[in-house]
């Protein structure tokens, strides 16, 4: 998949979204269209899937359970995105595409709402029965909001911050938001 997402990427950025073809990725990744579409489904997934989301599902079901859900979800997401200079270089490629392409911005806009509610559906799984189930959507709102503030300020940035440090800082200003007094 990340091949497929390689050459799409690089495709989108030389030419254009629009301009792009499903059958040129797959000619050039050497796959039928019909692979890509087995595995993306759609046009915009090449861009918006992340590899990296199998590394977050790992570290939640590490620190479900053991650690306050906001407290799982910040060293989950801050732990799945320690990554390397090309794995970031990358990222930051799909992220500027993402932005600049409005299709792409819309799909990325609804696919994180079906991410905040799968993320839902697991911290109630995860914390039911500890009288928290009517806070956990927004415990999983409130974390969707830090991880993208983290991303758009490590992308705007030229820092040498990391951008799991990036998450990690915007987790904490959100949990001091929400802890400051009234």
């Amino acid at each position: 998949m990340r091949a497929i997402q390689e050459v799409a990427v690089r495709r989108f950025a030389l030419n254009g979204f629009e301009a792009v073809t499903i059958d040129e990725i797959a000619e050039e990744a050497a796959v039928s269209p019909s692979t890509v579409y087995r595995y993306f489904g759609v046009k915009e997934q090449l861009v918006v899937w992340d590899e990296h989301d199998a590394a977050i599902e790992s570290a939640l079901g590490q620190h479900f359970g053991e650690l306050p859900p906001f407290d799982a979800l910040a060293t989950a997401f801050a732990t799945a995105y320690d990554l390397s200079h090309e794995q970031l270089e990358a990222l930051r490629e799909r992220a500027g595409l993402i932005d600049s392409t409005p299709a792409l911005l819309a799909h990325q806009i609804a696919s994180l709402d079906l991410e905040r509610a799968a993320l839902t559906k697991a911290l109630t799984k995860a914390y039911r029965g500890r009288g928290r189930e009517l806070c956990l959507d927004l415990v999983a709102r409130i974390a969707i909001a830090a991880l993208l503030a983290g991303f758009e300020r490590w992308q705007s940035s030229r820092s040498r911050k990391s951008l799991s440090t990036w998450i990690a800082e915007a987790f904490d200003a959100a949990r001091a938001a929400v802890d400051a007094p009234r």
